[in-house]
């Protein structure tokens, strides 16, 4: 299992920005045993960068939480391997020393695959992957599915909605988003959003729909 692997890789273990595997359970499926991660406890009043980030914060704050995710996102681009699904359901927030009072740390890994492997699917969360991990993208353009770059657009999404407050594509069907991805119209769209909330207070309330 590729995710148990990542998350007891030395370097990734030591990282403050990736979340810590406290232990290993099997139960049996099947004819197989399968693994059960038992993972540390985020926060309880906002576990999770999309319930910590419906609250009203300074920009100062929402910056620290993406550099956090910046970091553990470069841990394990370092090992050779693609998270595969970054998006605020998977960033889990933890109390800290530090001077906004919590830290942001990379979660959920089933997605993850080597860099090299082109031997599994793209997976990931449809609304927040790149283009090329689409179903109805071109094979020149899919032959990418598995690079690092598919990470990097995810988080150009998710710096956008942490900066804005608003989801990257509103509320559009999966279609439209879609075709405005391999129109490669994500780009201008994004600007936009972070040129209109430059001019915007300080402090803004982010509401993240389920997605």
């Amino acid at each position: 299992m590729l995710e148990l692997r990542v998350l007891t890789d030395d370097y990734i273990r030591r990282h403050e920005n990736v979340a810590n595997l406290l232990g290993v359970s099997w139960h049996p499926s099947g004819t197989s045993i399968c693994p059960i991660l038992i993972m540390e406890l985020a926060c309880e009043e906002h576990p999770t960068l999309k319930e910590l980030l419906v609250r009203p914060s300074p920009v100062s704050t929402r910056l620290e939480l993406l550099r956090d995710v910046l970091e553990g996102l470069s841990a394990v681009h370092h090992i050779a391997v693609v998270h595969g699904d970054i998006k605020p359901e998977n960033i889990l927030i933890f109390k800290s020393p530090s001077a906004i009072g919590f830290s942001a740390r990379l979660s959920d890994f089933g997605f993850c695959r080597p860099t090299a492997d082109y031997k599994w699917g793209a997976g990931g969360t449809p609304y927040w992957n790149a283009p090329e991990c689409l179903p109805n993208a071109p094979a020149n353009l899919k032959a990418d599915a598995y690079a690092k770059g598919r990470d990097l657009y995810s988080l150009g999404l998710l710096v956008c909605h942490v900066l804005t407050g608003e989801m990257p594509f509103g509320s559009a069907d999966f279609e439209d988003i879609s075709r405005m991805k391999l129109d490669d119209r994500a780009t201008g769209l994004v600007t936009a959003k972070l040129q209109i909330s430059g001019s915007r207070d300080d402090s803004v309330s982010i509401r993240s729909a389920d997605h």
